[in-house]
C-alpha cells in the first residue's frame, strides 16, 4: 500500500504508520519506542498498539485510558 509512512513529526531521522488508512471497522496504528517516549504520546486512539523498548513488552491503549501490557 503506497504512503504507508511518514516521517515523524518529533523526529525527523524516524518514519511512523500513516494513520489516514484503515481497514474493517477502524484505524490500525502500530508505534514503537521507549517507555518515556509511550507516556509522552496524547490524543491516543483506543487500541493503538505500542511496542516498547525499554521494557521489550507489547501495549495496548486501552478504554479506560490507560497502556495494558499484552502477555507475560
Amino acid at each position: 500500500m503506497p504512503n504507508d509512512y511518514k516521517p515523524d513529526p518529533n523526529d525527523a531521522t524516524k518514519q511512523v504508520p500513516n494513520t489516514t488508512y484503515s481497514g474493517g471497522d477502524g484505524v490500525v496504528v502500530n508505534r514503537s519506542g521507549t517507555t518515556a517516549e509511550k507516556n509522552a504520546l496524547t490524543n491516543v486512539l483506543i487500541g493503538t498498539q505500542f511496542y516498547d523498548t525499554t521494557q521489550d513488552k507489547l501495549y495496548v491503549f486501552n478504554d479506560s485510558s490507560a497502556w495494558e501490557a499484552v502477555g507475560p
